[in-house]
């Protein structure tokens, strides 16, 4: 049923919750009908007495809560008092019997429904006290709950939050029933899903205490309001804050404090909005807000030690609830606080945007259906929402942090790079495509683009604290203990980790990279750097299960897309590189890659491999060209285009020493794969011959009549004795070559090889 049934189509379902038909209220709940009436009221709490205690009875309270809310929301004289006592009465017996029954959910939402009649009956304090002491019991009690959950939290933070107001002046209820709300959420016994998610349950606190503190001040005074409610809450939950100093590790105690830490945001929110001018409201503020830093202090203390989920859960709480303080009112000293930084940093790059739960999933191959599930909740998570506002707001607080504190985030900026590629590579590779298909891509893209994009401000902004985005450096440059150049390549490096997920679009990225690039070539320790983040031969190399045996590297986008942005930045950098890196590092994976199938990942293999033969010594240089050349044939035709051919061997056929035979194997090399292409009468031969038209233009003067010969047995192969392999030169390979060795004589300007060539043509011809 929708919200925009007709009146009588209602008339009809609620005549059904009059002959007591659960179906016809749940009906109603759905459709977000409007709040009943007093007559409507009186059937359900008949439905409600009627049936056993069980989640079927859930939409009946729903209805219930709803027409209680609407009350609370009427002049005291215009409420239903005796009414709302009844569904009060009703629902403390309806919640004993619950509790009886083991029905946990049913039990939540009789304190939501307490929660929602009390403000409705805050004159009434017996009526009050009653309810404070059923819910206050439930939650002490436990077992009539069961373990928190994030619905059963939900409705539990709903109904203190509630109650709390309605006990202004009644400071040892109000902190009996605000401490029997977190001893029980230190009931929770395992935290489900990943930390961003766990803290989703408890976020609802920091509303709930701003509603409780807003509420307060509205009701009366702000000094009553501090005194009489305020204060006394706030030693109950910095309380629960300390003691997670002590037993960071336990759910029992980082539960509460989690939750503790988000209501003193929300209280320091609602003081800093309605209370500003007023002593007792500011002071009041600055110790919640004290309480919020010095939490977060001890949150970011932790950093480097193991990370057991009741660590991250705290720290995440802490970092959600200084967001979402500075984003309501700006806190000069939240927000030059190293530890918020460290905490909300944290907090944004390895918990919200983490890439975990999609490795996890992958890993043990969970149910396309239920991973997808699990990346729309880690998007429309809390931590996620803020992941823009958060990534800029520490960018821009970036150049007033402290050196280490910079340094620091630089590094987990890094590292949280380094983890992403590495997740993104198993869920790609690990699975079969079939269940990489059914998985919601959009879900992974979006969390993609975030994660780009967070560290890409964050990278901008480091970059332009040390003047390498602007012309003058700022006074951070000094404190961060970074050279320029090592900032560089750690820019250089999460670029090539982040490839995978690149965004063309954004203007930082161009900056960014060319910052990255300003000092790689003039450093060695910078650009060795860069190079020893290039991922292992022998991994690449080796078969991949899930994609029918083929090798790693053809099947790995997201190895590919580094490889190919590391090679392209490494161009200019192999004349700044030891001998061993080259030809152990760079080359092995040059000569794997010339043969990708992408042809951008392929070119820059090529221009690689042109300039380490360039840069490597004499010696060495014969052995790489020769390999260099027989890999490119060996992707001709399709993978070796014929202009990266030409390149490569006008490299080749310069680096090589005065007179190296080597020239003339890779043209025997060239002349050979072009005979093979014109007997089947592949039409890329004729591309071919023009390229080994070319080398006589090139080749080393002393080598210039061996290569005339090598042309000779091609061009006249009944005249020529068998060559080595045993083939004979077909007539088409000879009439396609002539055609290109004529074209290449011509338009040479070569005045000392022209005559050379134009008689050995002549002699040919006669």
């Amino acid at each position: 049923m929708t919200s925009h049934r007709a009146p009588v189509q209602f008339q009809q379902l609620w005549a059904g919750v009059g002959r007591n038909e659960v179906q016809a209220a749940a009906t109603l709940a759905a459709a977000r009908a409007t709040p009943p009436g007093p007559a409507e009221v009186e059937a359900l709490l008949q439905l409600a007495s009627s049936e056993p205690p069980s989640a079927a009875l859930l939409p009946v309270l729903s209805l219930l809560t709803r027409w209680a809310r609407q009350q609370s929301l009427q002049p005291a004289a215009g409420r239903l008092t005796a009414l709302l006592l009844t569904v009060a009465t009703s629902a403390q017996q309806l919640l004993t019997n619950a509790a009886a029954n083991a029905a946990p959910q049913l039990a939540a939402a009789c304190l939501l429904l307490l929660g929602s009649a009390a403000p409705a009956l805050k004159e009434d304090q017996r009526a009050v006290e009653a309810i404070v002491g059923a819910v206050g019991g439930a939650l002490l009690n436990g077992s009539s709950l069961g373990g928190p959950n994030q619905a059963a939290a939900a409705d539990a933070l709903a109904a203190v939050g509630n109650l709390l107001p309605c006990l202004l002046g009644k400071p040892v209820a109000a902190c009996w029933l605000l401490s029997a709300l977190l001893r029980w959420l230190g009931t929770l016994e395992e935290l489900d899903g990943s930390s961003c998610l766990a803290v989703d349950f408890l976020a609802p606190a920091y509303g709930m205490m701003r509603g409780v503190g807003t509420a307060a001040i509205n009701a009366s005074q702000p000094g009553p309001a501090v005194a009489g409610l305020l204060q006394p809450s706030f030693a109950v939950l910095k309380t629960a804050i300390a003691a997670s100093q002590q037993q960071a590790s336990s759910l029992l105690v980082a539960v509460p404090a989690a939750c503790a830490v988000l209501a003193v945001g929300g209280l320091c929110d609602a003081l800093q909005r309605g209370a500003a001018g007023y002593s007792e409201a500011s002071q009041l503020a600055a110790e919640a807000e004290a309480a919020l830093l010095e939490a977060c202090t001890a949150a970011a203390a932790t950093e480097m030690a193991p990370q057991p989920a009741a660590a991250a859960l705290f720290r995440n709480a802490c970092s959600l609830a200084a967001t979402q303080l500075t984003a309501a009112a700006q806190s000069p000293r939240l927000l030059v606080a190293a530890a918020v930084a460290r905490c909300q940093t944290w907090s944004l790059l390895h918990s919200a945007l983490s890439l975990e739960p999609l490795h996890r999933a992958a890993a043990v191959q969970l149910p396309p259906a239920a991973a997808s599930a699990a990346l729309q909740r880690q998007l429309g998570c809390a931590l996620m929402q803020h992941a823009g506002s958060l990534a800029s707001s520490l960018a821009a607080r970036y150049a007033a942090l402290d050196g280490g504190t910079q340094r620091w985030l630089l590094e987990q900026v890094q590292a949280a790079a380094r983890q992403a590629h590495q997740h993104y590579r198993h869920y790609s590779l690990s699975p079969p495509l079939a269940w990489l298909s059914a998985v919601d891509a959009d879900a992974v893209r979006q969390i993609l683009d975030r994660l780009f994009l967070s560290c890409l401000v964050l990278l901008a902004a480091a970059l332009e604290a040390v003047g390498r985005l602007q012309p003058a450096p700022s006074v951070a440059a000094a404190t961060l203990q970074l050279q320029p150049a090592q900032l560089s390549a750690l820019a250089a490096r999460v670029l090539a980790d982040l490839q995978f997920c690149r965004l063309s679009s954004p203007p930082q990225y161009a900056a960014v990279l060319k910052a990255a690039l300003a000092d790689l070539p003039g450093d060695a320790q910078a650009a060795s750097s860069l190079a020893s983040c290039l991922p292992c031969y022998a991994e690449l190399a080796a078969p991949c299960a899930t994609r029918d045996g083929e090798a790693t590297w053809l099947v790995d986008g997201a190895g590919a897309a580094k490889v190919q942005f590391v090679m392209s930045l490494l161009v200019p950098c192999c004349n700044a590189l030891s001998l061993g890196v080259l030809e152990n590092q760079l080359a092995p994976l040059a000569f794997l890659y010339l043969l990708h199938p992408h042809p951008p990942t392929a070119a820059a293999a090529h221009n690689l491999l042109c300039s380490l033969l360039v840069a490597v010594p004499q010696p060495q240089r014969p052995p790489l060209a020769a390999y260099y050349v027989q890999r490119c044939l060996e992707g001709c035709p399709g993978t070796t285009s014929a202009t990266q051919l030409a390149q490569g061997l006008a490299t080749v056929m310069e680096v090589l020493p005065v007179g190296c035979p080597v020239a003339l194997l890779c043209l025997h090399q060239v002349l050979a794969t072009c005979c093979k292409l014109s007997a089947r009468g592949d039409p890329s031969a004729q591309e071919l011959a023009a390229v080994a038209a070319q080398q006589l233009l090139i080749i080393d003067h002393l080598l210039l009549d061996e290569a005339m010969a090598a042309f000779d047995r091609v061009l006249h192969p009944l005249d020529a004795a068998a060559p080595p392999d045993g083939g004979v030169p077909s007539a088409a390979a000879a009439a396609v070559l002539q055609r290109e060795v004529v074209a290449a004589v011509r338009r040479t300007d070569d005045c000392l090889r022209k005559p050379v060539l134009a008689a050995w043509l002549l002699r040919a011809g006669g």
